[in-house]
């Protein structure tokens, strides 16, 4: 995913469009990427790197805020 990308989640009836403004990657035991915000914004996190056999020595975390 990169800056710009849009990510789509469906609840129930409803949709929600998010646009991605960012990425970081942090170590497994960095949850500042999980700090709450001030407006409406979706973080996905994952292993990485991706293709890693065994435990993933570190994350990435995907930011992204809600389009109107």
């Amino acid at each position: 995913m990169k800056e710009g990308d849009e990510i789509v989640v469906r609840r129930g009836d409803q949709r929600f469009r998010f646009q991605v403004t960012g990425k970081k990657i942090v170590e497994p035991d960095d949850v500042s990427v999980l700090r709450p915000t001030r407006d409406a914004q979706l973080t996905l996190i994952t292993c990485y790197p991706p293709n890693y056999v065994g435990p993933a020595p570190q994350r990435m975390a995907v930011f992204s805020k809600l389009v109107e």
